[in-house]
């Protein structure tokens, strides 16, 4: 009877799960071995998929760009996230208020943060290029130049994701027993050495977590490169997730797409796993 009455409570959750997460996945699989343009009858290919798309440049365009993301965003998150936690520990007039404009770019939708940002970097009306135009440099296209687009879609990605790491930090620093440091004041310790010996390490966790989760939003980016890459996302700007959406419901090839989406998603748990795990060790 008891069992029973666990299976009661756990079907609409185990429903849930099979309708929206283990059937699209499965389906996922198995797509990308047809080829299939989500109206025809689906034409089993076998790898075809997989080696059209190890041997497609834009593919690996994309790779590159998701790659330089991590390259970039990571530490700046985490540095910047630090740093602010760090200063507004400390007795600062209006520290609430600060928090939350930074945390605001955490709350916001990503479609939203790249509305306000295509403002920004916007050439006629945007606040860069007007202290640019105010210091006598000329406006620039940030958005629309090669050597500029994906760098400036970098610097918004980190505004956003800061108020993350800034706050998963003070919650980290809280729990950092003040005994400690009082101990270290007391044995004549500067500033410095007791951020190096004590406080840093004690956030090792802390960082852990924030380095797989923001590897994790770096590799499925997609919300800001399709807004701040306008009507036609340039192929410059390509990154893996939003190649998956142009090849799925653009060009309709379902099955590259599909091909695309499970390469991203190994990636994404081999890359995780390799990351806690060696920083678990060290």
């Amino acid at each position: 009877m008891r069992t029973k009455s666990y299976i009661f409570f756990l079907l609409p959750s185990f429903s849930l799960i099979t309708i929206f997460i283990l059937y699209p996945m499965f389906f996922t699989i198995y797509l990308s071995f047809h080829k299939w343009n989500g109206l025809s009858p689906m034409e089993y290919v076998g790898l075809e998929n997989y080696f059209y798309v190890f041997n497609w440049k834009i593919f690996w365009l994309s790779f590159r760009n998701n790659i330089l993301w991590i390259l970039i965003h990571m530490p700046a998150s985490l540095v910047l996230g630090l740093a602010l936690a760090v200063l507004l520990r400390q007795k600062i007039f209006g520290k609430n208020l600060i928090r939350t404009i930074i945390f605001i770019g955490m709350v916001i939708p990503d479609v939203v943060a790249g509305i306000i940002w295509m403002f920004v970097y916007d050439p006629r009306i945007g606040v860069i290029n007007a202290a640019l135009e105010a210091i006598g440099f000329k406006s620039h296209g940030w958005l629309t130049d090669p050597n500029t687009a994906i760098y400036a879609m970098i610097i918004a990605s980190i505004w956003v994701w800061t108020g993350f790491t800034m706050t998963t930090y003070i919650a980290a620093l809280e729990e950092i027993p003040r005994e400690l440091y009082e101990a270290a004041m007391v044995d004549g310790a500067t500033p410095w050495q007791i951020f190096w010996k004590i406080t840093l390490p004690l956030l090792r966790s802390a960082t852990i977590t924030i380095v797989v989760l923001t590897m994790i939003w770096d590799l499925k980016i997609f919300g800001l490169v399709y807004v701040l890459g306008g009507r036609a996302v340039p192929e410059f700007i390509y990154v893996l997730a939003y190649l998956v959406y142009k090849e799925a419901f653009i060009a309709f090839h379902m099955g590259r797409a599909s091909a695309i989406a499970i390469l991203l998603t190994l990636l994404v748990l081999i890359s995780s796993a390799y990351m806690m795990r060696k920083m678990v060790k060290e």
